[in-house]
């Protein structure tokens, strides 16, 4: 039989995979701190100079270079610590550039050898490299030094993310996909808001490193608590092993089987002839050659870029916003979690079209709005803001959770992962393009934040529709419309 033919016997949602899925994903809280807390050990804090005494921006305006710069917020950040303010404070968002940076070419060196070596080793190597960058930041002298563990840093996270979504997913049941791709976006929402309190707690940002990084080492011990993914080893051929490992799952999650009753069928000479006589994968520009693929990919790949780079500059400049980092910050993280309730409860009511295009919609013109509201206005424009902020990336949010699931449905079988693997491209692109919008100051930043979903929400409203269609299996297919999606 066939694996998920074996999957269903041996039960598709049980204790075992709630086990090794709660273990997998809780590291996303730990992931979510290494991202999010530059929100924080970036953070330009307060100066002025002392002789004259000089206050602010004035600084930076005085003929001759202050020699005696203070820093008077209760915070530390590498800022402060190297002097990043003036002409050198693009180096604060150039270092959550470098970090995004990071984390595509993580996306693009872990899936390949997470596909060749296995899940739990690719796993274990992420582990150590983000342990080691995160206590080494906190030892840092040099801007340089900092930047680029960070940048390593993110490609850790990228990799070791990739990692705990497919091995979440791929040995539950089918219909419980969603729920448990879904439950990892959860866990780092969680984690977001939970790094807003440790930041209030740790206002020191080599120590607050370290409370990031220090946890990681208790999660060293996953290589030999999880087993390695069963349908990874049966993709390689390693059927008794991948038996032997669902069998287990079946005892755990208290099925009456014999481990015959999952025996998996093993490959003839005929099949492996067929396997090889298959077509080579399709390449990136087969995307583009004829007019509805074409349609679809840039429109997808625009919406990528355009929910990544308002999620991610919301998200890590939700500390700007309001009268309190810290609450901002955790408000941002824990309103993501309605946003993914009403993903699961309308997605399959309205539509993936109706839901993607309303939700970017409405962060977009939250973020326009955001623009006639002064800063300094009192207490009741600090929680318009606020208010709206929120609105803004609880709306994208949902928009990014859907166009995960909307893409792979648009895109055709034979061309599936590539389709994903050039989404997922753009919207790394977009991560690093966020932070440099930051220095054009609020006014400049929600515009474009809201141009960009407002215009995404529009365009995504040109897609066709898939929810209980039939998906395309080849590029023909949606070019002859054989398969109607519409």
């Amino acid at each position: 039989m066939d694996f998920d033919s074996a999957l269903s016997k041996v039960g598709e949602f049980g204790l075992a995979q709630v086990v090794q899925s709660s273990l997998m994903t809780s590291l996303g809280i730990l992931l979510a701190f290494q991202q999010v807390n530059l929100a924080f050990v970036a953070k330009e804090p307060s100066f002025l100079c002392t002789d004259p005494n000089i206050h602010g921006e004035a600084v930076c305006q005085m003929e001759k270079s202050c020699e005696n710069i203070k820093f008077v917020d209760e915070f530390t950040s590498i800022v402060s610590e190297f002097k990043l303010i003036c002409g050198e404070n693009y180096k604060a968002s150039l270092v959550q550039s470098m970090y995004m940076i990071g984390v595509l070419f993580g996306g693009l060196i872990w899936g390949p050898q997470s596909d060749a070596i296995g899940r739990r080793k690719t796993l274990f190597a992420g582990i150590v490299l983000l342990a080691t960058t995160s206590i080494l930041s906190g030892t840092t002298q040099t801007y340089l030094q900092f930047a680029f563990l960070k940048f390593i840093n993110g490609a850790a996270v990228g990799g070791t993310g990739l990692v705990i979504f497919v091995y979440s997913t791929e040995n539950v049941g089918a219909s419980y996909r969603v729920l448990a791709g879904t439950m990892v976006q959860v866990v780092f929402a969680l984690g977001i808001a939970a790094c807003g309190g440790l930041a209030y707690l740790i206002r020191d940002w080599r120590q607050l490193s370290f409370a990031s990084g220090i946890p990681f080492i208790f999660y060293l011990s996953l290589y030999w608590i999880l087993p390695e993914s069963p349908r990874w080893l049966a993709s390689k051929g390693k059927l008794t092993q991948a038996e032997a490992l669902l069998f287990k799952m079946a005892l755990r999650n208290k099925k009456q089987i014999l481990r015959t009753d999952i025996a998996l069928a093993r490959p003839t000479k005929s099949s492996q002839k067929e396997k090889v006589s298959q077509p080579q994968s399709v390449g990136y520009a087969e995307f583009f050659r004829t007019p509805n693929i074409r349609r679809r990919m840039v429109i997808q790949i625009f919406t990528w870029f355009a929910c990544s780079v308002v999620y991610m500059g919301l998200t890590m400049g939700a500390g700007d916003i309001g009268s309190n980092a810290y609450i901002s910050l955790a408000l941002s993280g824990l309103v993501e979690l309605p946003a993914y309730v009403a993903c699961v409860l309308l997605l399959d009511v309205i539509g993936r079209r109706a839901m993607l295009s309303g939700c970017n919609i409405l962060g977009g013109l939250a973020c326009l709005l955001l623009i006639f509201i002064p800063d300094n206005a009192g207490s009741s424009a600090e929680m318009m803001q606020t208010m709206l902020a929120l609105i803004g990336k609880m709306g994208v949010s949902a928009g990014f959770n859907v166009i995960y699931i909307y893409s792979s449905e648009l895109a055709p079988t034979s061309a599936r992962s590539s389709a994903l693997a050039l989404c997922t491209m753009s919207a790394r692109i977009g991560g690093a393009i966020a932070p440099m919008v930051a220095p054009y100051g609020k006014l400049m930043m929600f515009r474009v934040f809201g141009l960009l979903a407002l215009s995404s929400g529009i365009s995504a409203s040109l897609l066709p529709e898939t929810l209980n269609q039939p998906l395309p299996d080849t590029i023909d297919d949606i070019e002859n419309d054989t398969k109607k999606t519409q």
